[in-house]
């Protein structure tokens, strides 16, 4: 197999078996010539299963954003509900950007997450920098089987995927839409549902959004016994 163009090396390494993997110092490979130096120990987790820790950046050289450094951070794994982790991009001609994802979950009950991003960014070193942000949040909750709501928003800055994104199919999105909903069954039969959407245009900064009400009740005959074909009626002679 052909040698990898970068990788990570230190000179002094310990492996605890099951448990960490120490690493004092961290040196930075490009074709096997170190780069830069991490002048602190790190550890890593070695264990089975779900592991706070490190995340390892990729690393790749780009024409308009010079060195980059993409995805480096730390995961947290808080308790068996929820998780969270941070990560950076660097970009030696193009800023920086930084991520926040959150999950949660409760087993038939709810689940959701969300990103944030933010940044200071450019996809041409010709261009000024700008400031860049969006959110997502994803929220499914089932508080009893008659009563549910379901949340799926998205909400940017103008060009955010024009100066944040490298795949072409999201450079040119110009539009990112918002769907929220309430339901609610009740016992005599009527049903309740609230719902939101929006649609925003990332190129203008403009958006619709509606949040439309409805509310429905069961088929209500108060004649039907009255014109009952086997009973004599009220109104039979």
């Amino acid at each position: 197999d052909a040698c990898p163009h970068y990788y990570f090396g230190s000179p002094k390494m310990k492996l605890a078996i099951k448990d960490r993997i120490f690493i004092d110092p961290v040196i930075f490979y490009v074709e096997d010539m170190p780069i830069f130096i991490f002048p602190f120990g790190l550890f890593f987790p070695n264990k089975t299963g779900r592991q706070s820790g490190l995340i390892i950046p990729s690393f790749y050289f780009s024409k308009n954003r010079g060195v980059v450094f993409q995805d480096f951070g730390f995961y947290w794994a808080a308790s068996d509900y929820w998780d969270t982790q941070v990560k950076f991009d660097l970009f030696s001609k193009g800023g920086y950007l930084v991520k926040n994802t959150t999950r949660w979950a409760l087993r038939n009950v709810y689940n959701g997450s969300y990103n944030i991003q933010y940044g200071r960014t450019r996809f041409n070193p010709d261009e000024q920098y700008q400031k860049n942000w969006s959110l997502q949040l994803n929220h499914n909750h089932i508080f009893t089987p008659y009563e549910r709501m379901d949340v799926n928003v998205n909400f940017a800055s103008r060009d955010f995927n024009r100066n944040t994104q490298t795949d072409y199919q999201y450079r040119v999105q110009q539009n990112i839409t918002s769907n929220a909903s309430y339901s609610k069954s009740f016992d005599n039969g009527t049903n309740l549902s609230v719902s939101f959407q929006r649609d925003q245009n990332l190129i203008n900064e403009t958006y619709s959004q509606v949040i439309p009400l409805n509310f429905s009740v069961p088929n209500f005959t108060p004649f039907k016994k009255a014109i009952s074909p086997t009973q004599r009626s009220w109104y039979s002679f």
